[in-house]
């Protein structure tokens, strides 16, 4: 995000509709990258609140000069970067020169006061009365190169660039552009009158990135900055509220993933079940058919009882019982032993296997 103009109403209502759309759209880290004299107080804590309340990562960036209220800005961020040819520069609040300032005003003034120190002191770990000795001094600005910010603790990086860093050596381009900005704060009218047709919310630069923003969020070009942050903060909401019902769904959907595996579990352990139920009831049928006679207890044989029962068990069993077991055979045999032939006029007739299992597959078809 850039911070590359002077802190007005119209930048921090822009600034803080980007800043809760990257908030919601679930971005991990923003960084800020700071080139302005400062401004308003009262909108840059507006800047200042969101930064320190962002449970985003932030880091900030002086890309040139972080002057007055874009100063407590840069210190907000959880890892500082000057460039190595930036300046930063603090001072207390002031009204304008010339501003008659009533008692209330003045009253006001105090407390900005008191709570920027409270915040640069969280912010450089040191004391509050060492913040006012050596930061906002009365009536003093104090200007910091990249070298000096860092010693200050007011910087945690200085960032090189590839060419030689730019010196504020008087009459070069830094220096008139720190004396714009020092005329601005003194009250220069003339200073401010410029200042303020730059940074206008008629700018056409400006307006152009409102209109973007408003396009953005499905609203018209000629959309008020309120109109502006009552629809960002509306489809913050939204995407808030869709992101929990995406986790209702993805949470529903992996019990659901448990339930079926579950339940794949179940089948599998009852198909195992149900399969050596069945292989136990075909032994057992298959065995008392070769101890009544009915089948040998060759291999062969038991390989094909066995696999005719595993395709259909009852067709198996029904075979099965339309043997005559050989005990019945030899009875018939004893009863008239002169006759051996009457047992098998009887229906006892001894069969081959090929024979026994012919009748079987015709009564079958």
């Amino acid at each position: 995000m850039l911070l590359y103009a002077g802190i007005d109403e119209a930048l921090a209502v822009a600034f803080l509709a980007e800043f809760r759309y990257l908030e919601a759209a679930g971005v991990k880290k923003i960084n800020i990258r700071i080139n302005s004299g400062g401004g308003n107080v009262q909108h840059g804590y507006s800047i200042v609140a969101a930064l320190l309340n962002s449970k985003l990562t932030i880091h900030t960036y002086n890309d040139g000069v972080a002057g007055s209220m874009a100063a407590f800005i840069f210190l907000c961020g959880q890892r500082r970067v000057m460039a190595d040819y930036a300046n930063l520069m603090l001072h207390e609040p002031s009204y304008p020169s010339g501003y008659l300032a009533s008692e209330n005003d003045l009253s006001a003034l105090e407390s900005f006061k008191a709570s920027l120190t409270t915040l640069t002191a969280k912010r450089t770990g040191k004391s509050e009365a060492e913040v006012t000795a050596a930061f906002l001094v009365s009536g003093v600005d104090k200007w910091f190169s990249p070298s000096e910010a860092l010693a200050a603790g007011l910087a945690d990086e200085v960032k090189k660039t590839d060419k030689a860093g730019i010196k504020a050596a008087p009459g070069s381009g830094l220096d008139k552009m720190q004396a714009y900005y020092q005329q601005i704060i003194d009250g220069d009218p003339q200073a401010q009158a410029q200042h303020s047709e730059n940074q206008s919310i008629n700018n056409p630069k400006s307006m152009n990135e409102l209109q973007i923003i408003a396009s953005a969020l499905g609203l018209q070009p000629s959309a008020t900055q309120a109109e502006i942050v009552a629809k960002a903060n509306d489809a913050a909401g939204r995407i808030k509220v869709l992101a929990g019902e995406l986790a209702t769904a993805q949470a529903s959907l992996q019990n659901a993933q448990n339930d079926l595996a579950t339940a794949n579990e179940k089948v599998k352990q009852y198909e195992k079940e149900k399969a050596e139920i069945q292989a136990a009831r075909i032994t057992a049928m298959i065995a008392e058919a070769q101890k009544d006679g009915r089948i040998g207890t060759g291999e062969d044989i038991v390989q094909h009882w066995t696999k005719l029962a595993t395709d259909n068990f009852e067709t198996a069993e029904a075979a099965l019982k339309t043997i005559s077991p050989r005990a019945k055979l030899s009875s018939g045999i004893g009863q008239n032993p002169a006759q051996p032939a009457a047992a098998v006029d009887t229906g006892y007739k001894i069969k081959s296997f090929q024979e026994r299992q012919a009748e079987l597959m015709a009564k079958h078809r």
